[in-house]
């Protein structure tokens, strides 16, 4: 019997969604879905947090959602959406600023470094996601401390 590899299981990431995927796609860590719960979130606020995180296509870009078309896609008032982004602002996830549009205005923006840092936190001290996090960092070539990239 041979052994099994990753490729033998079909396609990965976005590949595997198929067509749908051309749609628009967005890589959202493990760490958040199985944490929910230790970081105080209930259904409404993942779901949120999940439409919020649907607009942050690039790191350095500053996502915009407006309140009233996640609440609709969601199937709730623009009350509820707002009082889930309090709590996720308040808790630390997520930061509201203004910017410079494009056209001179400002707009409002999401920043999601407090998300990130607590995530990451998280996955260093879970023994089994911090093993996955070793495994990746080593399949992707780096070589040891100092070198990863967390």
């Amino acid at each position: 019997m041979s052994a099994t590899t990753i490729s033998d299981h079909g396609p990965s990431g976005p590949e595997k969604w198929g067509e749908a995927a051309l749609a628009g796609y967005q890589p959202v860590p493990d760490v958040l879905l199985m944490k929910q719960r230790e970081l105080g979130l209930d259904q409404t606020d993942m779901l949120v947090l999940l439409n919020l995180t649907s607009y942050w296509w690039f790191r350095d870009r500053r996502p915009f959602p407006r309140t009233n078309v996640i609440a609709k896609r969601m199937g709730v008032s623009p009350r509820t959406v707002q009082q889930a982004l309090k709590k996720l602002e308040t808790k630390g996830y997520i930061r509201r600023a203004d910017y410079a549009a494009g056209n001179g205005r400002m707009a409002a923006a999401v920043l999601f470094e407090g998300l990130v840092s607590k995530l990451t936190g998280m996955a260093r001290e879970d023994a089994t996601l911090s093993a996955r996090l070793l495994h990746m960092t080593a399949s992707a070539g780096f070589s040891g401390e100092g070198d990863a990239p967390f």
